[in-house]
This record gives C-alpha cells, structure tokens and sequence, in this order.
C-alpha cells in the first residue's frame, strides 16, 4: 500500500526546511543566523520521533498502535518492538502513545480508499523554488477520480497547539507534492494536522473538526489558493537568499530579523540581538544602553536574572491559582473559561479482573499489573486488532481536569456550579 520509510535519524535536513518555514517567512535572517549552530534534537523532538516511528510502522503494515503497548520504540534503529526496552533513543510506548498514535492512524485511514496512490514519509522535491531542495510528509494521498491530494502532518508535542489553516510547512508540502500529479491534473488539496496532545487553537469556521476534541482538523483549498501561496513562498525564499549575502553586515539584524513567537525553537535564539531586545524590552530588565547577548553573561549577572525569573514564576503561578480560584466560584477573570482538560480511557469502575476474564477469556493473572487491572490499551493488545471491540462497552474516557482557559479556546466551557467534581 504505501512505501517503507527510512528511520529518522537517517534523513537530511534542508537548509529552508518547511517544518521551519513559519520561522523563516516572518524572519529572514533566522537560516543564515541557525547554521552556525549544530543541529541537535531534544527529549521532547525525540520523543515525537517515536511516535512518528510507531504511525509509520502502523500505517505501512496495516497494524494498530495497540498491538504494541508496553513495547518500545527505538529511534536510532527506526524499529518498533512489543517488548519492553530500556537505553538511549529507546521509548516506552505507553497509554498516551498508544492513543494519540492511534488517532493519527485512523485519520490517515479515514482518507485511503482502493486505487488511491499513497506514500508515508515521502521526500518531496522543492527545488523549483530557487534556494529551496527537499522536504518529508508524514503522509500524502492522490485521489486521481477526483484529482484530490490529501496531505496529514502527525504534531505530538504538547506545548504549542499547531494551526492548519495556512500552515506554511503543509502548504509548502503541497507545493512540492503537486508537481508530482500536475499532470494527471488537481483540482483541490486537503491538509490534515493531527496533534492528540495538545488543545487546538481558535480556527475559522473554515476549518473541519475531524473528531469531537479537534485535535484532528482539515482544512481544504483549490490550486488557484495553491498558485497564490506559491509566489508568497517563492518570495519568503528569495528573501533568505539576500540575507545570506548581507550576513555579516551592520545592519543585517536590523535589515532581516524579525522577534516574535516564531522565535521559540531557533537555535540562534541565545546570540540574536533582536530577539534580546525584544525579550528585555516584555520583561522591562535593565541592564543598561547595549545590554549584553545571553552568551556573554557573567555569572553574577546570571544568578540575578535567574532570582528575577524565580520571583516572576511564583508571582505568575499565584495568579493563576487566584484566576482558577475566582472561575470554580463562579467569576472567572474577564476573556478566561473552565475547560476539561484531556484524558485518556479507563475501564468502568463495575470492571475487575474476574469480570473481564469472562469477558474475554484472557488469565486473571494477564490482566493484572500487579496491583493494578491492565489498561484498556493493554488489554486490546491482548486481544488483538480482530477482538478489541469486545470490550467497547468496558471503556468510558472520563472527563478531564477542569481547568482555566482563554475564552476563544474552542473547547466548551465549564459550568462548575454544575459539576459533581466541586461537590
């Protein structure tokens, strides 16, 4: 069905990588500042290559995530395994992996039908975008009857919710991807960002919610919005050439770099002067007319901003206890809401062990994870993909946490006189 992808930590990085696109189309100078830093990986960007490794494996063997609860995934081999493991590039696949891999998965599943040509992890060339060469979709698909491409992006990080209306890194996927079908002709493209982690953003009402929480979401456009998002690409990647030639310069900070959210991640963003005057400027820090860059810092000088940022958090986690404090009692603080927080399924209180055993024939003795009953992942890998439906009726996701919100969150709001959880 589709073709085998190559491990992670096998693959190149372009110079203009569209998963950094939204950085390098608001800041210009961000490419030519990056590449005097080693490209290195995190915990947290590992961890999101695991999961990426089990959809992968998932989609391309025709397999469910559960089938590998409690094994582990090993990102330096691209290999996943039902046993546990323990070591580096190795992660458990847990409950939370287990389901926000899964949904990526369905939803993947949800757009493949017989005859339609599919590809997961595919390199995409971009080199008629002139300073531009490659990038890699998690997954596409070609609906010749209907000259439709879909394109799906898995996010599993958990901190910054992902927009997909006008997602440069997707829209720049489809840029590259529509060269391959052009001649079999496209009429529109669908793209898909799955984030099962995290809550999603306020969107337009242009953007489809493909499951109830919207941590699945589309959004469609035509080739004429494709043409139109070309020439913008095509100008963003101009301007990071005329950067390049202007690296060096006096006035090349303030000629080509722009501060900004898009600042979080780049890994010049330690030695940049405009992100540094931008950050002193939001924290009102005084350290005088040419404050210094974070680098050459003296200790003393580190160990006061650190005391600052220490007061700073505990004065901010007091306001937010304050703020969830005045929302339970009914005056939540102006543009704020309770929202549920995500939760995963458990079995109903009714289940036990003996009681599933029944159900399913499975050892009390399997199901048990001493003290405790197996999850409702775990089980189905028991079961198997062909008999996890046994125990739907087993399986509730109880509501989460209830917890203070910006009003245009999209999540519905919580009414806590109404709730049995304050009683």
């Amino acid at each position: 069905m589709a073709k085998k992808p190559q491990a992670h930590g096998d693959r190149a990085h372009a110079r203009l990588s569209p998963s950094a696109a939204y950085r390098w189309f608001a800041c210009a100078g961000s490419p030519v500042l990056e590449s005097a830093f080693e490209n290195k990986s995190s915990k947290f960007a590992d961890h999101g290559t695991a999961a990426h490794t089990l959809g992968e494996y998932c989609i391309a063997n025709d397999c469910d995530a559960a089938d590998f609860a409690g094994g582990h995934v090993n990102i330096k081999t691209g290999k996943v395994h039902k046993a546990a493991g323990e070591g580096n590039g190795i992660f458990e696949v847990d409950d939370e992996m287990v389901e926000g891999v899964q949904l990526y998965v369905d939803t993947v599943r949800s757009f493949i039908a017989p005859g339609d040509d599919v590809e997961i992890e595919c390199k995409l060339d971009l080199t008629h975008i002139e300073g531009m060469e490659f990038g890699t979709g998690d997954f596409l698909r070609y609906r010749g009857s209907e000259k439709h491409l879909v394109i799906c992006d898995l996010k599993y990080g958990k901190g910054v919710p992902v927009e997909v209306k006008r997602n440069e890194q997707l829209l720049t996927y489809a840029d590259g991807t529509a060269k391959r079908f052009h001649n079999r002709g496209l009429d529109k493209i669908t793209m898909v960002i799955v984030q099962p982690r995290c809550p999603p953003p306020k969107e337009d009402s242009d953007v489809v919610w493909l499951n109830p929480e919207g941590t699945a979401r589309s959004w469609t456009i035509d080739v004429l919005d494709l043409a139109e998002f070309r020439f913008d690409l095509t100008e963003a990647a101009a301007k990071t050439r005329e950067a390049e030639c202007w690296a060096g310069a006096a006035d090349f900070h303030a000629r080509f770099t722009v501060a900004g959210d898009h600042c979080k991640f780049c890994r010049a963003a330690t030695t940049c002067p405009t992100l540094k005057r931008f950050a002193l400027a939001e924290a009102e820090l005084e350290f005088g007319d040419t404050p210094p860059s974070v680098s050459e810092l003296e200790a003393e000088t580190i160990a006061t901003v650190l005391a600052k940022a220490g007061t700073l958090k505990d004065w901010i986690k007091r306001v937010e206890e304050r703020a969830h404090a005045l929302a339970l009692e009914g005056s939540p603080p102006p543009h704020w809401k309770l929202v549920h927080s995500t939760s995963h399924r458990k079995f109903r209180d009714e289940v036990s062990a003996e009681f599933l055993h029944d159900v399913t024939g499975i050892t009390v003795e399997e199901l048990l994870t001493e003290p405790k009953l197996r999850s409702p992942a775990q089980v189905e890998k028991l079961l198997g993909a062909k008999r996890k439906k046994e125990i739907e009726g087993l399986v509730y996701k109880p509501k989460g946490k209830i917890i203070l919100a910006p009003e245009d969150d999209p999540r519905p709001a919580v009414k806590p006189d109404a709730e049995s959880e304050f009683a």
